[in-house]
């Protein structure tokens, strides 16, 4: 996660583009302007040891950001990056484990396992619904704008635009194995697909109930 001016909160679940836009943001603005955990060699011990605390880190949950930042709520605005389906989400975490795995061992579960076994595997639970993510200890969202998978690059822009940077655009991070046509769908037999829905029956309940906001972005009635 990422904080702008003590102001704007990047908050964001796994494979879902977080990286690429926190980094172009560390990247570009000026030095004081971000506060963030992860993402940096630094920054990522940061996170770590935070976490460990019971503290904030790079995949806080909107829950925790919103009790344990040091900021009045009033002041901040939070997106949340991004509504990627749960199924592409899925999908590019396992891909994403394997391939490394390969490199490190950085995943060893992993080995041997197919994408079915995965979906019933306690470590699935790495991907987390978008409605647990995002709401309150009352059961409500605490996200003011959700922004759009496939809008990151133009919602980027224009941010960069309010922030003082006109003309730069997100770059490009953790680029995985070229999906099948259709996307990381195609990997699900059908009884996978129904079989995962139901752990994600909250999120899909959750962005039906979505307005569009502006270009890109998305709020809650």
């Amino acid at each position: 996660m990422l904080v702008i001016d003590k102001k704007i909160v990047i908050a964001h679940m796994k494979k879902c583009g977080g990286t690429s836009v926190c980094k172009g943001l560390i990247e570009t603005l000026e030095p004081g302007r971000v506060e963030y955990w992860g993402y940096t060699e630094e920054g990522e011990k940061r996170s770590a040891v935070s976490r460990r605390r019971g503290g904030l880190w790079k995949h806080s949950p909107v829950r925790d950001i919103v009790t344990k930042l040091p900021y009045d709520r009033k002041d901040l605005t939070i997106y949340l990056i991004s509504l990627r389906p749960w199924w592409d989400r899925t999908g590019s975490f396992y891909f994403h484990a394997k391939r490394y795995n390969r490199l490190s061992k950085k995943y060893k579960w992993v080995e041997g396992m197919s994408f079915s076994e995965f979906l019933r595997n306690e470590n699935f639970t790495e991907i987390e619904p978008l409605d647990h993510f995002c709401n309150d200890e009352n059961g409500q969202s605490a996200v003011d704008y959700f922004v759009d998978y496939d809008s990151l690059d133009d919602w980027y822009a224009r941010l960069m635009a309010e922030l003082g940077h006109a003309g730069v655009t997100l770059p490009k991070y953790n680029v995985g194995a070229k999906k099948k046509d259709g996307g990381y769908r195609a990997y699900y037999s059908e009884e996978d697909f129904e079989f995962t829905a139901k752990a994600f029956a909250g999120e899909t309940e959750m962005i039906a109930r979505m307005t569009p906001a502006a270009p890109g972005l998305f709020r809650l009635p």
